[in-house]
This record gives structure tokens, sequence and C-alpha cells, in this order.
């Protein structure tokens, strides 16, 4: 558990390790080590000389150390003896934490801490593969879906900013299934507020293990600082939220919370068993700016209670001998189950069943069979398009129930303006003892996916257990209408692909970046007129691959087709054929992965000519078109990688330089400058300016290639 310092201990902290630094005449830098190399025991670690961390085991991070700017010498010995392991120099500037880990002989590998300011509500989050020899890895969640992809090896990967959730996580080569996981049991991330972690993942490929590191990430302007910690023995973790935002999910007894930033003002916070949603406790805290308030879940007899103290300033503590200390077992996956509240299973429920419904909002439990799942659907009919599933014990959040539809603004129907006014409200005349029945009264909910994303979506009442507010039954006739042609939509996540038909060959959307879209375009080209943007998880009727003049109609022609045909039927229920780069699409056949063997073999394959124009039904409005082509008169970069790949942007022209996030493969980006050597790009990407490597890209202006010389130059130092 962290503790708070005083001025006193940092000095002695810097006479122990036999520095001298002059108030203020040097800057000061923060490093931690984590010992993730299995043929290695317990070591000593030394800097310039000193013993810094005594005795750090496999699976071990050390505390953060303050150390000064500049370059250390690092040396490696075997715990409590003299025969020295490695020796390096690591030069730290001091503007970012680092974390040093060892996997291999060669010895430590850098990797910079993303400590920037983050929204309440969101954490942030990376992983490392410290498996020396072993491929590289995805890490999903327990449901199948990709979080990280192909992490290599000792390369530093991309952050995401995530919404705060406790995450259930596995990790298999890249390209396999759960299947193939490497761990026995999956694990939990717990993520809370204003903090960013690293998932390292270390050990051997046939005994896999992970550590979670976490660092507060610097405030916001204004922003004071909160601790929490669980302190009922016997009981089990805790989800705390603050104003009914959840900021710290998953709290076991004995931990805190990092000692994250959160702006100044008044809070409401509550306590409620992990995964549930019925508060235990409350209590109102303030948070002042620049100051630590302290929140610990306490028993006063048998009443869960919130104790909070005040202090002045918020510095974590940094012991004077800088022990390492074991990450909290719950934090750890071994090659062996692990306590019940530590492993999520696939059955009878997981962590991501759980939703946390708006306070006053009545709650529907999916109720059916152990293993199975409600489908979540576009409209208030059996038939409509599915938009994810929710598995059995999951809580949604219910909005209301069907009622008369509603025109839609310029879109004026006289067959719906029929329906609207044949509409009667089932409720009207029941009997105050009596209800409607749940097996014709379709229900409007909203699903919180297990990555934070939303689904708002139609189910029918018979397969909930709906209750109050209050926790009494919920009387269905009491619910609020909601327009019965109020379509489902999904917000900010992957959901699962509903039931595919019979011999109807479907491409769904991957591999966007978060809150990105795809494009579905009237021509095959990367200029061709927008008709529509559709996120990750979008399914289409998969109408045929480009095909040339002269290319055979085989596998090979599929292969390395850069644009395929589709049809996408709207919420609307309009239509729209278009054009979308094969990159961000995969295929499915009857509910199942297809390849392009199997296609060709089911006579699946199809191809279309690149003149076909994509068209809209009528009433389908395209997206508006810019009054000039965006990128025209400007130095443009298209990454140039194998599809899906991505390509590291970077704070600084230098491969071990933090990552800003990932840019696609055939993504243009407009170019500023390029170093002197030539071989970093100073470009834009969302709104920040940043560094990619030349060599992954094509240089053009209004269509015409641009000479890495003829680019100009920024000093970069």
């Amino acid at each position: 558990m962290l503790k708070i310092k005083s001025l006193w201990i940092t000095s002695l902290l810097i006479a122990l390790l036999g520095w001298t630094v002059a108030t203020g005449a040097q800057a000061r830098a923060e490093v931690r080590f984590v010992h993730a190399f299995p043929d290695a025991g317990a070591v000593d670690l030394y800097i310039n000389g000193t013993i810094a961390a005594e005795g750090v085991s496999l699976g071990v991070a050390s505390e953060y150390i303050e150390v000064p700017a500049g370059a250390l010498e690092i040396t490696a010995l075997e715990a409590g003896g003299t025969t020295e392991l490695f020796a390096q120099t690591v030069t730290l500037d001091g503007a970012t934490p680092v974390t040093l880990i060892v996997s291999d002989a060669s010895g430590f590998v850098a990797y910079l801490d993303n400590v920037d300011p983050l929204s309440v509500g969101q954490a942030r989050l990376t992983a490392v593969h410290a498996i020396e020899g072993a491929p590289a890895v995805d890490i999903l969640l327990v449901d199948g879906r990709k979080v990280f992809s192909a992490v290599e090896y000792q390369v530093p990967y991309g952050t995401f900013n995530l919404p705060v959730f406790n995450y259930p996580l596995t990790i298999v080569p890249a390209g396999g299934e759960l299947t193939d996981a490497l761990l026995e049991a999956p694990f939990n991330a717990p993520l809370a507020t204003g903090t960013s972690y690293t998932i390292v993942i270390y050990g051997t490929l046939e005994a896999a293990q992970t550590l979670i590191l976490s660092r507060a990430v610097n405030p916001n302007a204004g922003d004071g600082f909160l601790q929490l910690t669980h302190n009922v023995e016997g009981a089990d973790a805790v989800d705390i939220y603050a104003n009914n935002l959840l900021i710290a999910p998953g709290i076991a007894f004995e931990q805190s919370t990092e000692q994250f930033p959160l702006p100044a003002g008044d809070y409401t916070v509550q306590i409620a068993a992990a995964n549930t949603i019925t508060p235990i406790a409350e209590a109102s805290i303030s948070v002042a700016t620049g100051s630590l308030t302290e929140a610990t879940v306490d028993l006063d007899g048998d009443t869960v209670i919130i104790n909070t103290s005040a202090s002045a300033s918020a510095v974590v503590e940094v012991a004077p001998t800088a022990a390492p200390t074991a990450a909290p077992a719950e934090q750890i996956v071994v090659a062996t189950p692990a306590a019940a509240q530590q492993v999520v299973v696939a059955t009878p429920v997981a962590a991501q069943q759980v939703v946390v419904a708006p306070v006053g909002s009545p709650i529907g439990t999916v109720n059916l069979n152990p293993g199975a799942n409600l489908q979540l659907r576009q409209y208030p009919d059996a038939e409509a398009l599915s938009l994810g599933l929710a598995p059995s014990g999951s809580a949604l959040a219910v909005n209301g129930r069907e009622g008369a539809p509603i025109q839609i603004e310029g879109l004026f129907s006289q067959e719906l303006q029929d329906q609207i006014e044949a509409f009667v409200d089932p409720a009207e005349g029941l009997d105050v003892d009596s209800d409607l029945d749940p097996a014709q009264t379709w229900i409007n909910v909203s699903y919180t996916a297990p990555d934070g994303g939303t689904i708002t979506a139609w189910v029918l009442a018979q397969f909930l257990n709906v209750v109050a507010p209050d926790g009494e039954a919920q009387r269905l006739a009491d619910l609020p209408l909601v327009e019965a042609n109020a379509f489902g939509e999904a917000a900010g996540t992957v959901v699962t692909p509903p039931p595919i038909p019979d011999d109807t060959l479907l491409a769904f959307v991957f591999n966007l970046n978060p809150g990105a879209n795809l494009q579905i375009r009237r021509t095959p080209d990367v200029f061709g007129e927008s008709l529509a943007l559709v996120p990750n998880g979008t399914v289409f009727e998969m109408l045929g691959f480009q095909i040339f003049e002269g290319e055979a109609p085989d596998i090979e022609t599929a292969s390395n087709a850069e644009w395929a045909y589709v049809r996408y039927t709207t919420a609307e229920g309009g239509t729209i054929i278009g054009w979308v780069s094969t990159q961000y699409i995969d295929f499915q056949w009857r509910g199942r992965p297809i390849d392009l063997e199997e296609m060709e073999a089911r006579t699946l394959l199809l191809f279309e000519d690149p003149n076909t124009l994509g068209e809209l039904s009528s009433g389908v409005a395209a997206p508006a078109r810019p009054t000039a082509d965006p990128l025209a008169g400007l130095t443009v970069a298209t990454i140039q990688l194998d599809p899906g790949a991505n390509l590291q942007f970077r704070r600084t022209p230098d491969a071990f330089s933090e990552s800003l996030g990932l840019i696609p493969s055939g993504s243009q980006v407009p170019v500023i400058a390029r170093n002197t050597a030539g071989d970093w790009l100073l470009i834009e990407f969302e709104g920040q300016e940043g560094w990619i490597a030349s060599s992954f890209v094509r240089i053009t202006l209004n269509g015409e290639t641009v000479e890495l010389d003829e680019l100009l130059v920024e000093d970069a130092s």
C-alpha cells in the first residue's frame, strides 16, 4: 500500500544512495525495476555502484526510485553475492518515469511510462511481451475479442485509454483462439481512473505469467488527489463510485489504489460489492486542488463505513532502502488456478456480464440457462438484426417498453403514420393488480460491454427478471414508453456479430482504432466518395473482391485485392452498396470464420469489376462531403505495411520514444518535415504532432511522388 512521504525521507534516500544534489540544480528522474528473467535467481541491483534494490526475484517489481537524471550505470549481481550478471548504462531525461524490465541475459530494456493526464473515468493500458523466444501474442477479452494485437518480444507497444472497468483477459499466440491460451486461467485487469497500467507477460511458453504494474498519471490543472483503501478483513472485493461514476473496480482487502488525480470538488462516494450495483456504504468527501484525500472502507460494528482524511500534498513514498515489493497476489496469474475471486471463467457469470445502471433505473437480469446468451435486437422484433449477445446473469439498464413509433424527420411515411394513429397502449385499462404479458412485451435496454462500450437494444421481457430501483419487482405496465422505431445501436464497443443466414458470406469490420469508423466508398479508391461511416463490428453481405481485367477469379486474386464490394443494411432499413478496404474486414459463413480456400471450395469466392459504382437506396443520406479535398496541396505520407499492421506514432524520432498511438496501414497523414538523417518524419495524426519511421511510407504531393530530400528539415533535439 502506498504511503505519504515527507521531504526528509526523500533527502534520506538520496543520502543513502550516495548522491549529492544541489537543490534545484539537477533534474530528477524516476525508475523502477522488474525481474522477468526465468533463468535468473533473485538479484541485487546497483545504481552508480550503490545498492538500490535487494533480493529482487522473478515476478517482482521495485517501487519507483528517484535518481538524478542523466547516464546511470546499472549493475545486477546475484542476490547476496558478488557475481556480476550484467552491467549497462541507462540514460534518463527525467521527463517521463521509466520501467526497466530484464527478461534475458542482455540486461534491462527501458519502457517509458505514459503519465499524460486522463479524463475522469478513463484509465490507460499498455502491454510488454517479456517471454524470451516466444512468438508475438494477442491479449483477448474472455469472450474472444482482441484488445492487443501482435505484441512482440521487447518491442514497446502503444497505449490505449479505456473506460474504468475490471477487464477479464487472457493471452494467446498472435492470431490464436481462446483455446490456445498460454494461461491456465484468465486474469482480471481492474483499471482505476487516472492510472496508467502495464501488463507484463513473462515466464515461459509452458508457464506464462502476468504482472500488472500501475502508476498514477499527471494531474490536470486544478486537480486534487484521491486514494482508496479496502480495510475490511474477510470482506469480498469492492467497486467504488464517485458521483455514480465507477472509478475503482475490484479492490480487495488490504489493497489501495494509486493516489490518482481527480478534479477538485465535492463527491458522493459509494461502495458496492464487486460486480454488483447495490451500494453498501456511502460518504461525502471533498477533494481540494493540490491536496490528497484518503478514503478507507472500514467497519463500525457490523456496518461498513467510509472514513476520510486529508493531507497537504500527494507525494508517493519511496522507502529509504528502495526495497522491492511483490505485486499483490490478485494481480498475478500463475500456472495453477488462483483463488476464486482472482479467476474469471466463461460460466456461469463472468465479470463482463455485469453493468452498472444509472441511479434510479430499473434493472433487468438476463434469466437464461447458465452459458446461454440473450440476443440484443436492433428493433422490437424477433427477426431484427442482433447487435450482440448478453450472457445469462447480465444486468441490463431498463429504459422503457415498446410504445408507438414516431415519424423520422424528413422521411414522412403514410404507412408509419397509420401505425402511429392505430397504436393503443396495452397497459391502458389494466387492473392495478395485473401486468403485461412478458412474452409479448418488448423492453428497451442498455448493456455495458466488457470493453466499456454500450449496446442499446430491444429484448423480450420474458427473458429478464426486472426489479425497480428500490429492489422490489418492477411492474412492466409502469415502465415509460420508448418509440418502437428507436433503433438499437452499439457505441464504443466491438459487438458480437449477429447470427449469419445460411449460405450467405458475410464480412465484418475489425481492426479499427477505438472511436474510428470505416468508409464505404462509391469507387474502390481512397479518394472515392464516402457513402457511409461504420464502426468495428458492423456486418456486411459480401458481394465480391475487386478483380481487374486479365486476372483469374481465384484465391491469389482475392488475397491481393485491396477492396471488396459489399451490401450494408442501415439501422433505418435503407441499403448501401459500395467498396470497403479489405484490410479492415474479415469473413464468416454460417456463424463461423471462413478462409479463402474454403470460400473457393464452397463456390463462395465472389468477384466484382472495379468499375461498378456503389449506390444508396432511397432515403439514405451519405455523409456530408468536404467542399475540397482536405489533403490537396499537402505533402502526404501513406502508411505501407502488411494488411492489419500498424505503425508506431512516437513523441520523438527514436525507436524507444514514447508511443503516442498506432497508425493503421493505408492511412494518409500530413507531413510537416523530416529529421536531418531522413529516417523519421514529423507528421500530424489525430490532432497531435509526432514522428514516424520514413521507411514504411510513400510520400506524395497531389498524387506525385516526393523525395525525402525535398522535405523541410526539423531539428528534433
